[in-house]
């Protein structure tokens, strides 16, 4: 026998809490117990869960925490390629700059664009010639 416990940040919930959340509900698992606490100065709800009835639950909670993940590590290579002005000296307003960016972290949420570093964590590893070329796709450039 083996217990889960989920913690969800109140203050500073991450991109797959709310996804996390719903999955609880929609398959109608609800914890054994669920409390708040603060730790290390930080408000935290905890669901804690016994490992067996969460059961194969387990793996598509850690999907859906990876692919949070992916998408926040290709969001940050693209934000730092738009930033950086590789991408032409083309001004855009913010509206196009999301659209732009959600366009991009569509295009390279792929499993190809990742690797592991050398500290042994995921790494998004998208090669600065092809956000150019699908950059100027998505702008209509040659």
């Amino acid at each position: 026998m083996y217990t889960v416990q989920l913690m969800f940040d109140c203050a500073f919930p991450t991109s797959e809490d709310a996804q996390v959340k719903s999955y609880l509900v929609e398959k109608q698992l609800e914890p054994r117990v669920e409390w708040e606490q603060t730790i290390e100065g930080r408000n935290y709800q905890l669901m804690q869960f016994g490992g067996c009835y969460l059961g194969n639950h387990l793996q598509e909670i850690g999907n859906l925490q990876r692919s949070a993940v992916e998408t926040e590590l290709i969001a940050e290579v693209v934000a730092q390629f738009l930033d950086e002005g590789s991408c032409d000296s083309t001004e855009f307003d913010l509206d196009a700059r999301s659209g732009i960016e959600k366009h991009l972290i569509s295009k390279f949420n792929s499993e190809n664009y990742f690797s592991i570093n050398e500290s042994g964590e995921l790494a998004a590893d998208i090669p600065t010639e092809e956000l150019l070329i699908a950059f100027r796709e998505i702008r209509g450039c040659d």
